[in-house]
């Protein structure tokens, strides 16, 4: 219900691109997950079992993922208003998006502060 792998974990032609577009640059966090979206409705995903990518999740204030929760809650929001016809007919879905909202929410507000999302 979220995104679950980071930009540089996939591998593509530059054809898909071009099929279904570059990221949306209007989005300030989760552009990656909104492309892999539209990507995987047009093109299907398979897992390379190999490791070809490293990467840290700091939680500090220090990385994009640490540093724009409240961003986060916002592009997440319109990335499911995007894709609700895709799940209209999966409620499991639709609830796991809500209780992943619903944890965004939660997240206490020096993690979500307006001004953590500001661009600088």
């Amino acid at each position: 219900m979220s995104n679950q792998f980071p930009v540089l974990c996939l591998m593509h032609e530059r054809s898909c691109i071009d099929a279904v577009g570059g990221f949306d640059e209007t989005m300030t966090s989760h552009e990656d997950w909104e492309l892999w979206l539209r990507m995987s409705a047009r093109y299907p995903f398979r897992h390379v079992a190999s490791i070809t990518a490293e990467f840290t999740h700091r939680l500090d204030g220090s990385s994009m993922t640490s540093s724009l929760q409240r961003d986060f809650l916002r592009t997440a929001e319109i990335i499911y208003e995007r894709t609700a016809g895709d799940v209209a007919a999966r409620q499991d879905v639709r609830q796991a998006r809500a209780r992943f909202l619903a944890d965004l929410r939660a997240r206490p507000a020096s993690a979500t502060s307006p001004a953590a999302a500001a661009p600088s």
